[in-house]
């Protein structure tokens, strides 16, 4: 692994060992099989384009920034924040938009990545392309468990190793905001690692990295299905190979 790609993984995973647990892929008419892996190449996440008069009930919206964008406390107020157009980790500033926008907003309410967790603000709707996914991530933390959703479709669901007492997983809604592979498929945070915007509630630092939460791959089963890391959601590889090439940055992650 490339000591870029180790300390991008690190400062993700908020986790000292990983885990696999077997999942495979799910409806909401079939258990999952697991004695088949999930998905057995990625393809290229993709979200919708804008046209309103298309947008299915119940989708989520999604702010992609075009440049260098600022974040106001209120439409037309204060700047807080300066968005660069990349993350740190490579990927285009993506944002989870509050509530419904319309097609004639000047002003965006969205989703910081941020400390607080569950920080909003406003950017002119000119700054940012809006799109909208019906996908949606769920992670009960009582049943250890992570589930996609297409709308009300059950796409996949796998056991999932969640925070332990002394560093739980914080909880609430969020979103992705980086996808991060591994050239090393056996790693420790397996061959991928999808960033929350979401930050532990305990540690401050961790592996050189800022206590950011993501969702990833392990190379080591006896720990799935327990409170066990330091905040991050540890998922069967085959379940984070299915997430990487399905979702796209912004998708909505919401965690009970």
């Amino acid at each position: 692994m490339k000591p870029r790609l180790a300390w991008l993984l690190a400062a993700l995973a908020l986790t000292a060992s990983a885990c696999t647990a077997t999942a495979g892929a799910a409806s909401s008419s079939s258990d999952p099989d697991p004695a088949q892996p999930a998905v057995r190449d990625v393809a290229r996440a993709t979200i919708e384009p804008i046209d309103w008069e298309a947008v299915p009930e119940g989708a989520a919206y999604i702010a992609r920034v075009k440049g260098l964008t600022s974040v106001l406390d209120a439409p037309g107020g204060t700047q807080v924040a300066l968005l660069d157009p990349t993350t740190d980790f490579g990927s285009t500033t993506t944002l989870s938009v509050v509530g419904t926008p319309g097609p004639h907003d000047e002003w965006i309410e969205v989703m910081l990545n941020q400390r607080p967790n569950g920080t909003a603000g406003w950017v002119w709707a000119d700054d940012v392309d809006l799109m909208w996914t019906t996908l949606h991530i769920e992670i009960d933390l009582e049943q250890r468990e992570l589930r996609l959703y297409d709308g009300e479709e059950l796409l996949i669901r796998g056991e999932t190793a969640v925070g332990s007492q002394a560093n739980p997983t914080p909880t609430g809604r969020t979103f992705v905001t980086d996808r991060v592979a591994s050239t090393d498929p056996d790693a420790l945070y397996g061959p991928f690692a999808l960033g929350l915007a979401l930050y532990s509630e305990v540690l401050t630092e961790y592996a050189g990295g800022d206590g950011q939460v993501a969702i990833h791959g392990t190379n080591t089963p006896r720990s799935l299905g327990q409170a066990v890391s330091h905040g991050c959601a540890r998922v069967h590889n085959d379940v984070i190979m299915f997430l990487a090439g399905k979702v796209p940055l912004g998708t909505p992650v919401t965690i009970y």
